[in-house]
């Protein structure tokens, strides 16, 4: 294999790896906001309970 396709491979391993972290990222972005969003929800329903 040439040096300059391993080096293509190896470009497209790392770019396919920031791309899974991206997500990744992402993915954990909604589950904290999606949190968020059902404490509050908790919250106002337990105020309105008292």
């Amino acid at each position: 294999m040439s040096a300059s396709k391993l080096r293509n491979n190896q470009e497209f391993a790392m770019d396919k790896d920031r791309v899974k972290g991206a997500a990744h990222e992402v993915k954990g972005g909604l589950k904290e906001t999606a949190g968020k969003v059902q404490n509050a929800v908790g919250g106002a329903k337990d105020a309105m309970k008292k």
